[in-house]
């Protein structure tokens, strides 16, 4: 009987110590926790801010026709100065809807969550085949998706799919979606001289890339996003040196640079960002500049050691993601 009793507090006593052992402290500062990790989105919502960040994992197997390097994925929500991690999260890129309401794909671009919480994701929309590279809210807060296998529409009940069976669209290939002032919707298609798919009220007609001055059809747009001025952001790409195009309603123009230019998105106050390889390395860093009073003005970002990829604010600060951790003006 002590035999059993001595064996029953060993087997507790071993299990309590790995689960000790398994239990991974986290560093005290967020910024601290995201040194060197890629940050690959950055969400405000008031001040609360999310972002997802990625490491590399070195003992993912990795089969023999796969070249891409494995990624482990993690989501941060920051709340002044405290945080809580999501280590190993099913979700991506968090996006705000019209009343800061938070949502993400799924990690593996199936589904759109609703964000809870950090490790509480409830899936709202079924996706099936449609593939999920990224999604906006209209100013109905209705969900438009984009991805490699065509268009997808959320009304709040049914998923619509617009693609080349089902809508005769030239390409599945989707290189981003934003919904401007008046709820148009613009979406640049894949390269070969497809063009920007404009959807008005229903309505599906195509802006031809050749009619966009400074473009060939072996140009295409990618990364668009909407101001409150009514200006449409794009940055281009199958360029030597990819550049900026700006639609203002009217007219399309594509500034002049001697750097290369992305648009790299616009954070919750409505400001657009882009930022610029002014360096002479393939790695960076970069520099970063936001659109006010109809000029772009530079952020003093001389800390950074790798490419910026994204940036939001809240009150106080600036938060930018680059490819070796956060910054935080």
């Amino acid at each position: 009987m002590k035999t059993n009793i001595y064996i029953i507090l060993l087997l507790i006593g071993i299990f309590t110590s790995c689960k000790k052992q398994s239990a991974v402290k986290l560093p005290g500062s967020y910024l601290e926790y995201l040194d060197e990790k890629q940050i690959l989105s950055i969400t405000a919502a008031g001040n609360e801010v999310w972002l997802l960040s990625s490491t590399v994992c070195n003992t993912c197997p990795v089969p023999g026709y796969v070249s891409s390097v494995p990624l482990n994925y993690q989501l941060t929500k920051i709340t002044g100065n405290s945080y809580k991690v999501d280590e190993k999260t099913r979700v991506g890129k968090p996006v705000r809807d019209r009343n800061n309401h938070l949502y993400a794909k799924g990690i593996d671009y199936k589904g759109i969550y609703k964000i809870n919480d950090v490790n509480d994701y409830s899936l709202i929309v079924e996706t099936g085949d449609l593939t999920v590279n990224d999604f906006v809210f209209d100013n109905n807060n209705h969900i438009w998706i984009w991805g490699t296998t065509g268009i997808g529409y959320w009304d709040g009940s049914r998923l619509e799919v617009y693609n080349s069976s089902t809508a005769g669209l030239p390409t599945d290939i989707i290189h981003g979606i934003t919904v401007d002032a008046n709820n148009i919707v613009w979406a640049p298609l894949d390269y070969a001289g497809k063009g920007v798919l404009k959807i008005d009220n229903g309505n599906r007609s195509i802006v031809p890339i050749t009619s966009i001055p400074g473009l060939s059809p072996d140009n295409y747009l990618t990364n668009p996003v909407a101001d409150d001025a009514g200006n449409i952001w794009f940055s281009t790409y199958a360029f030597t040196s990819p550049k900026i195009v700006k639609y203002d309603g009217s007219s399309w123009k594509m500034l002049p640079s001697d750097y290369d230019g992305y648009i790299i998105g616009r954070d919750q106050k409505g400001i657009v960002w882009q930022t610029r390889n002014n360096s002479n390395s393939s790695q960076g860093p970069t520099s970063l500049y936001h659109f006010t009073n109809n000029e772009w003005q530079q952020v003093n970002t001389s800390e950074n050691k790798g490419y910026i990829y994204t940036v939001d604010v809240t009150d106080n600060n600036i938060f930018i993601g680059t490819s070796r951790g956060l910054l935080v003006k």
